[in-house]
């Protein structure tokens, strides 16, 4: 039905007949068996209303001519595939046929290689034009495909060539601090003081995150950051010197 009344709208208007893929769209509808199961490009409702509306510019119809056939065609035979309401259906439809007119977009099928696996014959009295299109669109991907890679490539000489970056002081002494830290909790845990530990990474030549020696100090304030108990050193009792109480006076009588 569908066919039979944009076939008469062209005879209507003398407009080109339509092509084999524009027969088999109008007349079957998107045949979504027609893909493999793992195809993750299948087309959709809105890129067939597109399709249709670019060839019916082509073939020489206004959108006046068309609009009400192709708003039909949408609701009955592509809302199947949607599932947008019809109302937005119709909408979207009258949306794109404006811009297809507006925009000017060319009408390019891609010959055997569309994305609606619809019929295509060698004998379409476009099949000439439109490969050498779709080949030409292919080598423009293809260049631009090139250009992105000589550009990333290019890139990454550049880097490539570049001085390493200078090291900060905290990158410079990390591996050192690293290994002062495994040191200090192993000696933490046989016992050692603040003093002793301090004595023995100055004496093996670590350095603080800065590059400087360790100290008392910046010790105990690693060790409050990681949550270390520090072994304090006892202090000696001052030794009490005994002194005898003087012999007690008796009290002065009156």
């Amino acid at each position: 039905m569908h066919l039979e009344n944009l076939l008469a709208i062209i005879e209507a208007k003398k407009a080109t007949q339509p092509y084999a893929c524009i027969r088999d769209l109008v007349s079957n509808g998107l045949c979504l068996d027609r893909y493999p199961d793992d195809d993750t490009k299948k087309a959709n409702r809105h890129e067939v209303t597109l399709f249709l509306a670019a060839w019916c510019r082509r073939a020489g119809l206004e959108p006046d001519d068309y609009r009400d056939w192709l708003v039909n065609y949408s609701t009955e035979v592509l809302a199947a595939i949607s599932s947008t309401a019809l109302s937005q259906i119709r909408h979207s439809t009258k949306s794109t046929i404006k811009f297809i007119h507006r925009s000017e977009v060319p009408f390019v099928c891609k010959c055997e290689d569309n994305i609606f696996k619809a019929a295509c014959s060698a004998d379409c009295p476009a099949y000439k034009e439109m490969r050498e299109c779709y080949m030409r669109l292919l080598d423009e991907e293809q260049q631009k495909v090139d250009k992105l890679q000589k550009i990333t490539e290019d890139a990454a000489k550049e880097r490539a060539a570049l001085p390493p970056p200078k090291q900060t002081t905290t990158q410079k002494y990390k591996k050192q601090y690293e290994e002062s830290l495994l040191l200090i909790k192993q000696h933490l845990d046989d016992g050692y003081t603040k003093k002793a530990i301090t004595k023995i990474l100055n004496d093996k030549g670590y350095k603080t995150t800065i590059g400087n020696q360790w100290t008392a100090h910046n010790l105990s304030g690693c060790c409050g950051k990681y949550g270390w108990y520090v072994k304090r050193k006892r202090k000696k009792k001052k030794r009490e010197v005994r002194q005898d109480k003087p012999e007690q006076l008796p009290l002065f009588e009156g």
